[in-house]
């Protein structure tokens, strides 16, 4: 079934949530998102994945999770496109708290689950944040209380990750939680002007380092994902098929190849046309002219005579 999660100060509800699957798909929204335009997001998400021929069982259990990371108003009043985004750097500093909050309310909800089931996020840009800080209440209480058992991480990925780099640097908070997962996917783009210009502003204004670079922007560090893919996509592409973003000035790659595998969807690889290959050798010389001597000529006469008349 579908399920929506709603993370708001403490709370989460519908509490409690009885899982209809071994297996949660969690989808997390990033910042200056309403509820409806995160809707419309995971649609689109959905429907690119379907596409690709994942699994029904894991697509009817998708948890969609709305977290209140959308306080600037007027902002959220604009078009949604890379402008709207850059003029809201004051009001992302403020949703960065916000976003450490939902991460860690949302990782006690998850703590509580039972131990059968497997969970696999997709998150977008701030989204990301919440997630790893889930990861950590996670991690917390899996080293912490060897007696709890909470339900196990089995993948994640993130797009546009708004999460400073240093902060998965070794012995830095967000290290060992980003490794809890069996797999972690990181999908990253140089030409995200947000993640490039708005982001290290925004971050060193919530406190949170001087100037720094974020991953959905590097890609790093890259000891720490499984894999990690560069899109060269624009930060509102993600959710959208690559040839209908509108930031697309380079060779940017669609996002559903690196999701469809979390969602039980197999892609299959185009096999490489191969040209015929050329000749390059000396040409052709016609076979010299063999003339049988008379003795053998004779001889093969006479055997075929006696096979005649056999």
């Amino acid at each position: 079934m579908q399920q929506t999660l709603t993370v708001r100060g403490d709370s989460v509800w519908p509490w409690p949530c009885d899982p209809a699957a071994p297996r949660i798909v969690l989808l997390v929204h990033g910042y200056n998102n309403t509820e409806q335009q995160a809707r419309e997001s995971y649609r689109e998400l959905r429907e690119k994945i379907e596409e690709t021929g994942a699994s029904p069982a894991t697509l009817e259990n998708i948890w969609e999770v709305y977290w209140h990371g959308f306080e600037a108003r007027w902002v959220t009043l604009l078009p949604r496109d890379e402008e709207s985004t850059l003029l809201s750097v004051r009001t992302y500093a403020a949703q960065v708290p916000v976003a450490r909050a939902a991460g860690r309310t949302l990782g006690e909800y998850l703590a509580r689950l039972p131990a059968e089931i497997e969970l696999i996020f997709v998150a977008h840009s701030l989204g990301s944040r919440v997630v790893l800080e889930a990861l950590r209440v996670l991690y917390r209480y899996k080293n912490q209380s060897p007696n709890h058992q909470g339900p196990s991480v089995r993948a994640y990925c993130l797009m546009a990750a708004a999460v400073p780099t240093y902060m998965v640097e070794p012995a830095r908070i967000l290290r060992r939680p980003a490794q809890i997962a069996g797999q972690s996917h990181v999908l990253w783009s140089p030409w995200d002007w947000v993640l490039r210009f708005a982001f290290p502003p925004g971050q060193t204004q919530a406190g949170e380092g001087h100037l720094p670079e974020a991953v959905g922007h590097a890609g790093q560090p890259y000891e720490v994902w499984t894999s990690n893919h560069r899109t060269n996509l624009g930060h509102s592409g993600y959710y959208r098929k690559a040839a209908q973003n509108p930031y697309t000035l380079h060779a940017s790659r669609d996002t559903a190849p690196y999701l469809a595998p979390l969602f039980g969807a197999s892609i299959p690889k185009p096999i490489p046309e191969i040209g015929i290959i050329e000749w390059t050798g000396p040409g052709s010389q016609p076979l010299p002219r063999v003339t049988l001597p008379r003795r053998e000529i004779g001889s093969r006469l006479r055997k075929w005579f006696h096979l005649a008349s056999i």
